[in-house]
């Protein structure tokens, strides 16, 4: 098709008339991941199973039993954090400030459990939350969108297991505004976005 062939060239040629053509929505979401840390890149507090070793960026939620760096079992990226739950609804959380009010903003993760466990990505705090769970053992994508409130309030984003001695896995956590699914570069040290555009996928 030479209309294509034409667009390929041209992109090659000079890419940065055809970014800017690009929507607002999508350019923003290119270089704006919301989550501090997202690719799970830093552990100052240790990597391996331990009450404490939360990656950086990170807060408990509850009092997980143990969280561990995992780099061989990874979904997105180079790094996952496995946590094994002792109570039910436990793992971390990471509050998002500065948030525009009355807008949607989309939220996505890597995520997979142990055989009959359950993972969880929550928001708490906007007008919409978001509430996704997946009990498959295999890697997978959950997404969806929250809208804050008419003042911006902060949300709060969780990542738990479900119930008490869940075993949990996530990685590539990215939030960012609008309703593109979002994705970590793979490299964890750099947080700059590829956008993905879910419905005509």
């Amino acid at each position: 098709d030479n209309a294509l062939f034409a667009l390929v060239k041209a992109y090659i040629d000079d890419p940065i008339p055809i970014l800017e053509a690009l929507s607002t929505d999508t350019w923003a979401q290119q270089s704006n991941n919301l989550l501090k840390a997202g690719g799970l890149p830093s552990w100052s507090a240790g990597t391996t199973s331990h009450a404490n070793s939360i990656p950086d960026g990170w807060t408990k939620e509850a009092t997980p039993a143990t969280y561990q760096q995992d780099t061989v079992d990874v979904g997105y990226g180079k790094y996952a954090v496995k946590i094994t739950t002792d109570a039910a609804t436990e793992g971390m959380n990471q509050t998002i400030s500065g948030l525009k009010p009355s807008t949607k903003y989309t939220i996505q993760c890597r995520a997979k459990v142990t055989a009959g466990d359950t993972a969880q990505l929550l928001t708490t705090g906007a007008t919409t939350n978001v509430d996704e769970e997946t009990t498959s053992v295999s890697w997978v994508t959950l997404t969806n969108t929250f809208t804050t409130d008419g003042s911006g309030t902060n949300v709060v984003v969780k990542v738990m297991g479900k119930a008490n001695g869940d075993i949990v896995w996530f990685c590539g956590l990215v939030c960012t505004e609008g309703s593109i699914v979002p994705a970590l570069d793979p490299s964890p040290n750099d947080e700059h976005l590829k956008a993905i555009d879910y419905q005509n996928a």
